[in-house]
């Protein structure tokens, strides 16, 4: 009977562990800043979890905004250079490279906002075993949320919108990719 009782003991701390929340990188906010820095981190080999409060990332590119602000194009490079130019593509595929879409896209700097959100999609799907998106998931700045060991950030604990359940998230690297800046 003690037997019994201890290996349910372990199993059920076992099943509470947040291995599963580990990550090499924990990216509090969805918007293009979080998703680029997951990506940048995969193509790198890394593993990073992107924890974005509402039921959409894409931020304000995927959310309204159809186009960006830079007036020196020509020093636009890295990944917001392969997000504009499969903005373009998107636009030449859809409509032909002569076609007043492709004008108006403005190399793609100008966009709707859905074809912004495709193209975040396509780029984080390209690295689906090295991302997890997670929706719905909302970080509170307090201290009872974060777990500092020997100076640093160890894990943070946030709340599952979708089920009202807290989770912990460990990491190596916390990145703050939301606007507020929380």
């Amino acid at each position: 009977m003690k037997r019994n009782g201890l290996l349910i003991l372990l199993l059920f701390l076992s099943s509470n562990l947040p291995a599963q929340n580990s990550f090499d990188l924990v990216i509090v906010g969805g918007n293009p800043g979080g998703i680029m820095a997951a990506i940048a981190a995969a193509r790198q080999g890394k593993t990073s979890v992107i924890l974005e409060r509402t039921n959409h990332i894409g931020g304000l590119p995927a959310n309204g905004l159809g186009a960006t602000d830079i007036a020196t194009r020509e020093a636009t490079t890295g990944l917001f250079s392969e997000f504009t130019s499969r903005i373009r593509q998107y636009y030449i595929s859809h409509y032909g490279a002569d076609s007043p879409q492709v004008k108006t896209c403005s190399n793609g700097f100008h966009f709707e906002p859905s074809v912004a959100a495709r193209i975040f999609e396509e780029m984080l799907n390209e690295q689906k075993e090295k991302i997890t998106v997670r929706l719905m998931r909302q970080f509170d700045a307090e201290n009872k949320n974060i777990c500092i060991r020997n100076d640093r950030i160890e894990s943070i604990c946030i709340l599952n919108r979708e089920n009202g359940q807290k989770e912990t998230y460990q990491g190596k690297i916390f990145i703050d990719a939301t606007y507020e800046a929380i």
